[in-house]
């Protein structure tokens, strides 16, 4: 599959439905090339769309870090995830991630084990990031301690 990178114009129309217009690019455009062609492409789409553009994001390709498994495990499957709540900073508000296919060795009677150093540490990834850049609250609130984690069903 080929990488590419995504500009996203989201869209707001008359009745308050938001929509949006994905703009693929190969993952060879660097951050100052796609801006720019976002640049570009906004005011065109602006006089052909009634809609308000409300917002541009850039999903920049990346190509993925050495050592991760190139076969599933087996009895994986997206729809059963691990919901991973934490308390965000500033807001009454926690931030969820979903988790499809949660390790099913990870799972016991339904209770997902937080001690397990793998969910340990990936509850630390999301807690402390790394020196150049922390996850945060979809409004840029630090994410504090783990608030639950519970095995989920989805849709797949």
């Amino acid at each position: 599959m080929a990488e590419v990178s995504i500009i996203t114009f989201s869209l707001r129309d008359d009745a308050g439905k938001r929509s949006s217009v994905p703009v693929y690019v190969p993952a060879t455009a660097t951050q100052a090339q796609l801006e720019a062609l976002a640049d570009a492409i906004a005011p065109e789409l602006d006089m052909v769309t009634g809609a308000v553009i409300e917002g541009i994001t850039i999903s920049l390709a990346h190509t993925l870090p050495e050592g991760l498994k190139v076969v599933t495990v087996a009895d994986s499957l997206n729809g059963m995830g691990a919901l991973f709540s934490f308390d965000a900073a500033d807001t009454p508000y926690s931030y969820s991630v979903f988790v499809p296919a949660i390790r099913p060795s990870l799972v016991t009677l339904g209770v997902i084990d937080v001690a397990d150093a793998d969910i340990a540490a990936f509850v630390t990834a999301m807690h402390d990031g790394t020196a150049e850049a922390d996850p945060s609250y979809r409004f840029a609130n630090d994410l504090l301690l783990l608030h639950g984690v519970e095995v989920r069903f989805r849709k797949s």
